[in-house]
């Protein structure tokens, strides 16, 4: 059986093992702790260079920063810039020319150049979505092919926006603003790549909200708005993360409050149709991801201490397994690729 290699992120002190890398045991269903890395407090989120040559962390507190890793030769921080207020996402480009991070508590986006060896940069250009940080709270960068154009989500604002990345002058431009279903807090955001149709979990609602996106003529289209808990649920619940299988024909979602995992059958036009709720068996499901084969769904339970483990059937059900990894307030779990 396969071993998996995860990067995980957390709400820990700066004297605490706040980014760990670990190994899943497919077979025996363990983990083994292979490094761990002290310095930078709340490393909330996380992304890997392509190459597995650096790694790339927010630190989300007040005054929040970005961090650069190289993973060549020894695991050590190359550099780290100020980026606003409360960073909760980053993305890289995928020339590895820039990181876009996402300031939730300033109501901002940034841009930092990085150099030749990855490590990032002071910071290029900023840009305020809100009148001011209270108005707005921008949660995730999703990247729109290679084009170097960005939907942002704005949970507060119910909006999302479409960036474009000017290279030559490391510039942030607005294109345009889509205002979307009130008081659904847009959280995160999948794309089908091949339709165009892009999947929004919504914080507030408890929903998936299905788009067409014409891109030519820069519209978006509503196509389904489906909940990920019963109507008739009474625990407080806040949708929180949202993927696609590698094949493409189911998607996930994570709900905090009522701990679970929903999963959806994707259709032929790109709609969901309901399958099914799996407990995470552990508490508030920040973040999650699949494994590259698909096989497995690796869970931060935020306020359990610990990553759980579900399998995927072949029809897409979700099986729950003895897995556990403890680590305190994980917020992020990556694939991870790197060579430290």
């Amino acid at each position: 059986m396969p071993v998996y290699q995860l990067v995980i992120g957390s709400y820990g002190k700066e004297d605490q093992a706040a980014i760990q890398i670990v190994e899943f045991d497919s077979d025996k269903l363990t983990f083994k702790k292979l490094k761990e890395q002290t310095g930078v407090a709340s490393p909330s989120f996380l992304t890997l260079a392509q190459d597995g040559s650096s790694l790339y962390a927010v630190s989300e507190v007040e005054e929040g920063a970005v961090i650069s890793y190289d993973l060549e030769e020894e695991w050590q921080e190359t550099n780290r810039q100020p980026t606003g207020k409360g960073p909760c996402y980053l993305h890289l480009a995928h020339d590895a020319s820039y990181i876009i991070t996402t300031n939730y508590g300033g109501g901002t986006i940034s841009l930092h150049p990085l150099d030749a060896g990855g490590a990032v940069q002071p910071l290029a250009d900023t840009y305020s979505l809100g009148g001011n940080q209270t108005d707005s709270h921008p949660h995730m960068c999703f990247p729109l092919g290679s084009s170097h154009d960005y939907f942002i989500t704005d949970l507060a604002q119910d909006k999302l926006f479409l960036f474009h990345v000017d290279t030559d002058n490391y510039q942030l431009i607005k294109k345009k603003a889509f205002s979307l279903t009130a008081g659904s807090g847009p959280r995160h955001i999948v794309c089908n790549k091949q339709q165009k149709i892009f999947y929004i979990v919504n914080e507030y609602q408890s929903s998936v909200s299905v788009y067409q996106f014409h891109e030519q003529e820069e519209m978006l289209e509503l196509k389904q708005e489906v909940q990920t808990i019963a109507s008739q649920q009474t625990i407080e619940n806040y949708g929180a993360d949202i993927h696609l299988s590698p094949n493409g024909e189911y998607l996930y979602t994570s709900n905090r409050g009522r701990n679970t995992i929903t999963s959806y059958r994707v259709l032929a036009d790109g709609c969901l149709h309901y399958w099914g709720e799996t407990s995470v068996i552990g508490k508030w499901p920040r973040n999650f991801t699949l494994s590259d084969d698909g096989k497995y769904l690796f869970i931060a339970n935020e306020h359990s201490n610990y990553i759980s483990v579900l399998q995927t059937g072949e029809d897409g059900e979700l099986m729950k397994t003895k897995a556990r990894f403890d680590i305190f307030a994980p917020t992020c779990v990556r694939n991870y690729y790197g060579k430290g």
